[in-house]
This record gives structure tokens, sequence and C-alpha cells, in this order.
């Protein structure tokens, strides 16, 4: 690859690149650079006039070098508005980088645009469906591996009930709430605690024989309608109302009468095979009561599970669940 002079800083560059909405700058720059045979690490620098790649790009230089507006990269490139200089932009509601993560863009959504890169996009925590071509994006989805859902309606509703929690109760809640829902839906299936109709699913994915490893992005698409459907069960305002007077341990807590409404709402909305049981065959309590039991007898905002507070008062809240398994196999609930 050739390296620039210093000259050509400003200079408008042979070819030009079209921004994809909401791209990161790290993919925008990489995607122009190739284009016109530059090292991406040289062009990002001269455009930023340091080395350090956490310096912000500005948006006057981009435009000089790319031929477009800065006001046509500033909608499309979020890292631009860090600022807030895209307060008079049409961006009220997209992927902002201090809080959305950088993930893969559908490549059947950037083909269309005549794009063969690989393109890295800004996505919020309830984007993780392609709705136009229903592919499953999730948030580490490989650009060639995004599961079709076009067989797979649920997976799809869920995407959109995840978008209206967002609406109803705000994202950042819905974000944690989410942190603590998936990772329940993970050790209930690693446990083969319940969610046979998530086992059914990788089947419709896979055929009878499917053998999985654990970051498969069919796995992540399968529990999904599970962790959305868990969201609405911890974020409801009704455990925070409940009367506990008398229940001054976990023990008494798991004794209360609203456990067993857990379990009913559980089966409701969640999975119908949900069984309680506090002991879990001496593997712990049971992981989405006692997340409930902390936001009743704390009255505390949902909690990552990798940062789970156990007060002395209470006793041990969580118990650690076994090592993760590597792969994951057919089999029925133990």
């Amino acid at each position: 690859m050739f390296t620039l002079s210093p000259e050509l800083l400003l200079d408008p560059l042979p070819r030009s690149v079209k921004p994809v909405l909401n791209e990161t700058m790290d993919s925008y720059i990489r995607r122009l650079a190739l284009a016109n045979f530059l090292d991406p690490q040289a062009l990002r620098a001269h455009l930023a006039g340091d080395n350090r790649k956490r310096t912000p790009v500005p948006a006057s230089t981009l435009a000089a070098v790319t031929g477009h507006s800065a006001r046509t990269l500033r909608c499309a490139l979020p890292e631009l508005n860090i600022d807030d200089t895209g307060a008079n932009l049409p961006i009220t509601g997209r992927p902002h980088p201090a809080s959305a993560k950088a993930r893969p863009a559908c490549r059947l959504c950037t083909a269309a645009r005549g794009v063969s890169e690989h393109v890295q996009c800004w996505a919020r925590s309830e984007d993780q469906v392609c709705f136009k071509h229903l592919r499953w994006l999730g948030l580490d989805s490989a650009p060639a591996n995004q599961p079709d859902l076009s067989e797979h309606p649920r997976i799809v509703r869920a995407a959109r009930q995840h978008a209206a929690l967002v609406r109803t109760y705000g994202r950042s809640d819905v974000r944690a709430a989410y942190a603590d829902a998936a990772h329940i839906a993970r050790s209930w299936l690693e446990e083969k605690w319940c969610l046979n109709h998530v086992v059914n699913t990788l089947i419709d994915f896979h055929g009878k024989d499917w053998d999985l490893h654990r970051d498969d992005p069919t796995v992540a698409a399968a529990l999904y309608p599970a962790s959305i459907a868990l969201i609405g069960v911890i974020l409801s305002p009704w455990w925070q109302s409940l009367d506990v007077t008398g229940a001054w341990n976990l023990r008494d807590m798991f004794l209360h009468p609203f456990v067993g409404q857990i379990r009913e709402l559980v089966r409701a909305t969640v999975a119908d095979d949900y069984e309680l049981d506090i002991h879990r065959g001496g593997r712990g309590w049971d992981s989405l009561t006692s997340r409930i039991i902390v936001i009743v007898m704390m009255g505390a905002k949902p909690l990552s599970h990798s940062g789970v507070q156990r007060p002395e008062a209470f006793g041990e809240i969580i118990t650690p669940l076994p090592p993760r398994r590597s792969y994951y196999r057919p089999g029925g609930r133990r």
C-alpha cells in the first residue's frame, strides 16, 4: 500500500465511499482507505491529526477528502455527533456510541447498497433482528453467520416486543433486565431446567442431531423469545408493591405465597414447562426467583449477573452456576 504525504490531507481522494447508516468510524475509514489503496491506520492518523485511536476525526476534514457534505456524514456516522453537534439532525432514537455496541451490519442490507466489504455498525440492545431481510443479527454474530428467521416468527415477534419494552420502561432499565434475563434463560438451558421449546427451535434450525458450540448464533436466537418474556417478569412493578412483612430471611421469602405466583406467571408467559424447586437438586436457588427476591427485599433495580450483591442479612442469594458447557446437544430435562 502507498503511504500518505501531508499535502494529500485535505485533497479529495480519487474514490469516494458512501457511509452506511450507523456505521462505526473505524469501519468507514477502513473501507475508504482500502478503496483508495491506502493504509487504514495511516489514513485515520492523517484525518485526526494524531496517531491515537481515540482522537476524533473532524466532520469537516472527512467531508473534504470524501466529497460528501458534513451533514450527510453526521447523519450516517454517530461518532461525529458525540459532542452534540447533531442536535439539529434527524438522529433522534438512533444508536449512540456511549451506550450502543458495534456489531456487523446485515450483509443483505449492505449488499443491496452495493457494498461488498465487511461493515460494522452501532446497534442498540434491542437491534437484534433485521426486519427487512428477517436475519438474526444479535450483538455478536459474524456477517457470514446471520441465521435466516423466515421460518421463526416467534423470534421476530420477540424483537418487536423488545422495542415495545424499551418504550414502556426506558432503555437503561430494559438493558439491565435483558442482561439478567439472557443469563437466566441460558442457565436454564444449560441445566436442562426448562425451555424445551428452545430445544425444539434448535431442532428446526439444524435437525435432530444438532451439536453446537455455546456461542453459535442460533443458540442466542433460540433463547431470545424467552429472554424477552423474562424482561416483562423482572420489570413488573407488582413485585415492589408486595407486603412481605415477617419474611426476614431468604428461606422465609421462598416460602412466601408470591413465589408460587412467579411460577404461574413464568408458565403463562415464558415456559410452560417451568417448575419451581428452590434447591435445584442441590445446585442453588432458582435464578429467576432469586432475582425477584432481590428486587422485593431491596427495592433494587435489575442487577447484571456479574455484579449481584450479596448482603449478609439475606444469606447467599445466588449459588454460582457450574462451569459452562462448550457445546450443546439435544436431550431432555435431567
